[in-house]
């Protein structure tokens, strides 16, 4: 799923924004817990991905559902330092794709 393949993308970019050096420790520790919402987002991506075959629809929603609270959580406690966020393009990408997946799940019989 590429939802999965991009969360797991900006997890690698979060890593890396945490280990440049000369970092403000606030926003160190924020993007500390913006690496592990994406790491829980990408274990609900799979949850969610695990869940398909089974067409069992309630863990499906409430897996992408949490990945957008996640991404959203995230954005919101780095614009609370008055700095764009890093991962702002890709949390905007993923967003729009969890809703689309929410979407398709809603077809689903």
């Amino acid at each position: 799923m590429a939802g999965a393949k991009l969360t797991k993308h900006a997890l690698s970019v979060a890593k890396n924004v945490t280990e440049e050096p000369g970092i403000n420790p606030e926003l160190l520790q924020t993007l500390k817990e913006c690496t592990r919402a994406y790491e829980t987002a990408a274990n609900n991506y799979q949850n969610a991905v695990y869940a398909f075959p089974r067409r069992d629809k309630g863990t499906m929603n409430s897996m992408l559902s949490a990945v957008i609270i996640d991404i959203g959580d995230c954005e919101d406690t780095v614009s609370a330092h008055a700095v764009e966020s890093p991962l702002s393009s890709i949390g905007g990408r993923l967003t729009h794709m969890t809703s689309n997946c929410l979407a398709i799940v809603s077809l689903l019989d």
